[in-house]
């Protein structure tokens, strides 16, 4: 059996970015890895955001930012994404 040329594409997974307590640098270097490669898939693996102030967790730090905030964050990090992968189809899982 011959496989087509097509069958398989460049594909990256991301998850648990936890956005807003990102890793800062692991995002950067994401975004330049997603620059070089120019895949035809991105699978946003669930738990990209942590909604920290809608969780059922314990959350006696009390340091989290508003759902909203959250959500800005969010939509930064998304236009990114499809500002660096303009033609690639992005799939989002949904966490926890």
């Amino acid at each position: 059996m011959t496989r087509q040329k097509n069958e398989y594409k460049k594909t990256v997974v991301i998850g648990d970015v936890h956005i807003p307590f990102q890793d800062k640098v692991s995002v950067s270097l994401v975004l330049s890895f997603l620059r070089f490669y120019h895949p035809e898939v991105v699978i946003l693996n669930g738990d990209i955001l942590d909604c920290f102030s809608i969780s059922k967790f314990d959350r006696a730090l009390n340091e989290g930012k508003s759902l909203k905030e959250e959500i800005t964050e969010a939509k930064t990090f998304l236009s990114q994404l499809r500002a660096i992968c303009p033609k690639a189809r992005i799939v989002y899982v949904f966490g926890n």
